[in-house]
């Protein structure tokens, strides 16, 4: 009837020598069933729930252990389960990624772990909150979340250069994240991001933004706009848009051309038209597309062209943004 809760105080005497499994019932009273000390645990009595074991020895109560059930009976447990831990490069130093606080699920191996604050991993070392082995060198890394061995409640980080294992081989190890290094000492700042292929809220996204001039002198082919260009891993589950924004000048008058690549392929191009307005003025360009892309390591590019030869100019923030949505 739904009426399980009392108000008022219960007591009961317990008997020596025995292992007593206490019982609500539907309503609201107390049932309480004895075994010997070490028996296997009873059946549940009728429309009753589970609420603590009392073992006594001959003189005295010994423990009294909790036995509720908080969650519902039968409830369906999301195994992959995570919430918050925001992948990014420590600010000060450059061989540092750090987790951020959250909470994840690391199935019968790990049970459910949370940290109240963020972790480090310090690429100049090897372990947990370290590389799995070796010394960081230029390329593609992936952040695992690993329970804490020195605890039952948190979990620690590693990073590897396998998306599928690392080499401590620790139990119920998951896929967090994962860092681009662009040499061996120095973690690039931009492209850090969460792995988005079972969800969770951390976000995967590289934003490439500078600020100033750039000029491309008798244009004749494609090139990479200066410091336009973002590394970048994502599931190949989820969709990805990438976008470019910027202010392009062809001081001769002409089209200038811009295309987004990924891997050398162009997926989306756009033009800016200064026929009979070339001198100083710049046009400001918008480019975006959104679409599927492959699991693994990918290298985006923006590029620009000119007709007939003509230098063209960028001026003021040009911004590149990937994101794995």
């Amino acid at each position: 009837n739904g009426q399980r809760i009392v108000t008022s105080v219960t007591s009961h005497t317990y008997t020596a020598s025995k292992d007593t499994w206490v019982y609500i019932d539907k309503n609201g009273a107390f049932q309480f069933v004895e075994v010997n000390n070490g028996a296997s645990q009873p059946t549940t009595p009728t429309n009753s729930l589970l609420l603590a074991k009392v073992v006594t020895d001959s003189d005295n109560i010994t423990s009294v252990e909790d036995k509720r059930q908080t969650t519902p009976p039968e409830l369906r447990r999301y195994s992959d389960y995570k919430y918050g831990l925001v992948i990014s490069r420590d600010e000060a130093v450059a061989t540092t990624v750090t987790i951020g606080r959250g909470e994840i699920e690391f199935g019968t191996n790990g049970g459910k772990r949370r940290n109240t604050g963020r972790i480090s991993i310090d690429t100049t070392t090897t372990g947990r909150g370290g590389l799995d082995t070796g010394s960081l060198a230029e390329g593609f890394y992936y952040v695992w979340a690993v329970p804490d061995d020195d605890n039952s409640t948190g979990f620690e980080g590693v990073a590897s250069t396998s998306r599928t294992a690392t080499s401590l081989n620790i139990a119920g190890e998951r896929l967090v994240g994962w860092f681009y290094a662009s040499s061996g000492s120095s973690i690039s700042a931009d492209s850090v991001g969460a792995y988005r292929g079972r969800g969770g809220d951390a976000p995967n996204i590289v934003v490439r933004k500078k600020n100033g001039t750039a000029s491309y002198s008798s244009a004749t082919s494609y090139q990479v706009i200066p410091d336009m260009m973002a590394k970048f891993y994502c599931s190949g589950i989820r969709p990805v848009r990438v976008t470019f924004t910027g202010y392009v000048n062809n001081a001769s008058g002409g089209n200038t051309i811009v295309t987004i690549s990924a891997d050398d392929i162009e997926i989306t191009k756009g033009e800016v038209n200064q026929d009979g307005v070339g001198g100083s003025m710049y046009i400001p360009i918008h480019l975006e597309w959104t679409g599927h892309m492959g699991e693994g390591e990918h290298t985006i590019e923006v590029k620009w062209s000119a007709e007939n030869s003509h230098t063209i100019n960028c001026k003021d923030y040009r911004t590149l943004i990937v994101e794995e949505l």
